[in-house]
């Protein structure tokens, strides 16, 4: 519930649809979005991205238009220019600053280790926190992170030199992780 000035219709049951000051509060009120989310971005509050609108409004009804227009507007710019990701460092980040490991291949070998694999000095989204809505289509600034791309980053010396340190310094049960994680890929 957003409680506003909106300008009532002149039969005063709902908001004028075409009225300018409407459609400021609208636009204003998307751009609230994510700076008011990242106040409950900590690992406290896991689930804090799912506050989030997780896609675009569509209009049902013409005269609406204007109104989810401005909203959508506002929300985009929002999630775009907001910090508001926490990050795997601790850090709230934008949604450019964040890289998605689409390969899984982190949750194994760890987020640095994998960030310095694939060449990325971005970031990735705290493994305590749930960040599937991070994969929508509308987050095009986060960055991902394939299978195909873990591999190609593999093949170079200095992804050999990565994954040799650490399997050096990995336990048994690290290891057969990785083992099963590569079963699975190729």
């Amino acid at each position: 519930y957003v409680n506003a000035d909106f300008i009532p219709n002149s039969q005063r049951e709902g908001i004028s649809k075409h009225n300018p000051w409407n459609r400021f509060l609208f636009y204003n009120i998307g751009r609230k979005i994510a700076q008011t989310v990242a106040n409950f971005a900590a690992i406290e509050h896991p689930q804090y991205l799912n506050l989030l609108v997780s896609s675009y409004f569509k209009s049902d009804d013409i005269g609406t238009d204007d109104l989810i227009s401005a909203f959508n507007r506002g929300y985009e710019e929002s999630i775009k220019n907001e910090v508001f990701i926490l990050s795997h460092k601790g850090n709230i980040v934008k949604q450019e600053d964040i890289v998605i490991d689409d390969s899984c291949l982190s949750s194994v070998i760890g987020c640095d280790a994998f960030l310095n694999l694939v060449g990325s000095t971005k970031e990735l989204p705290s493994p305590d926190v749930d960040s599937r809505i991070l994969k929508r289509d509308m987050f095009t600034l986060v960055e991902h992170v394939t299978q195909e791309k873990v591999l190609a980053s593999m093949s170079t010396e200095a992804g050999l030199t990565i994954l040799h340190d650490w399997v050096n310094n990995a336990s048994d049960e690290d290891y057969k992780k990785l083992i099963a994680l590569f079963s699975s890929i190729l």
